[in-house]
């Protein structure tokens, strides 16, 4: 998954990169990266519950190069390891 920018989308928006922020985050009441982050993980919560890849594999697919960042945030943002979360079937 290529890395996206928020100054890119500012940029194409005719925006200054802090303004962007600020409008992004009144919207959604979350910045750019953490809804980033809420929108990988829900695309893995997808994966755990209709496949039966490894983790790992889930986790590149979901747009994260190192496992260790994708426990964190799948932990931080659904409140379980993926392992647990597959175990509940969510």
């Amino acid at each position: 998954m290529e890395e996206i920018k928020a100054r890119d989308y500012a940029r194409s928006c005719g925006l200054s990169e802090t303004h962007m922020r600020r409008i992004f985050s009144e919207y959604t009441n979350m910045s750019p990266s953490e809804y980033l982050n809420v929108v990988q993980i829900n695309k893995a919560c997808e994966l755990l519950a209709h496949g039966n890849d490894s983790i790992e594999d889930i986790s590149r697919a979901a747009g994260y190069p190192v496992l260790s960042t994708f426990l964190r945030n799948f932990r931080k943002i659904t409140g379980l390891s993926p392992s647990a979360w597959r175990k509940q079937g969510i």
